[in-house]
């Protein structure tokens, strides 16, 4: 799924996926690919569309349009079936993820980006020149996020859920909880994200 052809940076996701795929898992097969204009409306006809041809080992949302997505999996019960991977960690992928209806989230935190861009406008202004940082991208799973007990909106089920998560995490050695908890031990991540691969062709 992709917002538009017209974004730039949709297109490079859609190469950079074909690639890797092509390069790395032949065994997988792309059946076709939506233009959903980033709406969660044609994002969930969409997915009811594919899941109408047969069954889906994955699904990969290269912009908005999540929700949809998720809909349209729970609606069909196939969203521990289906691996499920998109962009952007907000309130809504970050519920996706704790109910496991999404598997993975690539993010690369739009208030940093947003800072960064400020900074180098600035020391313009200035006439100095600042040095350039590469967008920082974080693959976020449902080990490695976190709900706070307050968030309004949560049924009983998923704040027992995170409290009985919390305990566990408690009782994990000081070095292993704070891999979990930060998110940047890249062989934590790399692991659990082949697990996730791995998932969609079992």
């Amino acid at each position: 799924f992709m917002g538009s052809h017209a974004y730039r940076g949709h297109e490079e996701r859609q190469m950079g996926f074909r690639s890797i795929l092509a390069e790395d898992f032949p065994e997988l097969e792309i059946i076709g690919l939506a233009e959903i204009s980033d709406d969660r409306e044609r994002s969930y006809a969409e997915t009811l569309r594919f899941l109408d041809q047969g069954p889906l080992a994955g699904i990969y949302n290269i912009g908005s349009g999540n929700q949809g997505i998720a809909r349209a999996l729970r609606e069909r019960h196939c969203e521990r079936r289906t691996v499920f991977i998109g962009h952007d960690l907000t309130d809504a992928t970050r519920l996706m993820l704790l109910d496991r209806t999404m598997d993975a989230v690539i993010d690369q935190n739009p208030r940093v980006e947003a800072r960064e861009i400020i900074r180098l406008l600035a020391s313009s202004v200035k006439g100095s020149r600042e040095e350039e940082y590469l967008p920082r991208l974080q693959v976020v799973f449902r080990e490695n996020t976190a709900l706070p007990l307050s968030y309004p909106g949560t049924g009983d089920g998923l704040a027992v859920g995170w409290r009985r998560s919390r305990r566990r995490r408690e009782e994990c050695p000081e070095a292993f909880l704070k891999k979990l908890s930060s998110g940047k031990d890249d062989e934590l991540l790399h692991r659990k994200l082949l697990k996730v691969l791995r998932k969609a062709w079992a």
